[in-house]
């Protein structure tokens, strides 16, 4: 199923999308979405930087899995990716970090992986030590032209994908991380006229 999804990248895919300050959205305000998928029929990525849904040992727990780690688990939150099938949980982690590849596994942008398999979250639960991995639930989706229309409009600022933003902690800062790796800031952008996409 995730290589059907996957499969048609282009233009401004795989990428980010970092929202404009003037976005003025309870979900996409001061996000940054990795784009994975875009071509003439819309776009699909993931936020990620949304706000924490739970815990990954409440993760584990609502799927009636077993695991031996107890206290142990991965301290990480399962985050919001989008408002589309919240109920589907995606894990995203650097490529090359695990031995083995797992079920479903899609390099989704240049090193960084992404997959919905069971088996890894399983692994997790049992003691696997993935410490860079990022779980969001559901995803953000665009139709036809629609996205176009929002960078157009001065919505989004488009950017190459980066690895190092996608893993790192602290969900608060990952905004502001987000422009200055573009080489701007929110102010900078929402002054200038954009583009069409």
């Amino acid at each position: 199923m995730i290589d059907g999804i996957l499969k048609a990248m282009s233009r401004l895919a795989p990428g980010f999308l970092i929202a404009s300050s003037t976005l003025d959205d309870d979900l996409f305000g001061k996000s940054v979405v990795l784009l994975v998928s875009h071509d003439d029929a819309g776009a699909f990525g993931w936020i990620i930087n949304g706000p924490p849904l739970m815990s990954f040992k409440n993760l584990v727990a609502a799927t009636g899995r077993d695991y031996s780690r107890g206290e142990d688990l991965p301290s990480i939150p399962v985050q919001k990716g989008g408002p589309v099938k919240n109920e589907q949980v995606w894990l995203l982690y650097p490529t090359d970090s695990l031995e083995d590849e797992s079920q479903d596994e899609v390099e989704v942008a240049p090193g960084i992986e992404a997959c919905t398999s069971t088996d890894l979250l399983d692994r997790l639960a049992q003691g696997l030590d993935l410490p860079q991995v990022r779980a969001v639930a559901g995803y953000s989706s665009w139709g036809p032209g629609q996205l176009e229309s929002e960078i157009s409009r001065g919505d989004w600022l488009p950017g190459p994908p980066s690895p190092k933003l996608v893993f790192r902690r602290e969900r608060s800062k990952l905004w502001l991380a987000a422009y200055a790796e573009v080489g701007t800031s929110p102010f900078a952008f929402s002054t200038k006229k954009i583009g069409r996409a």
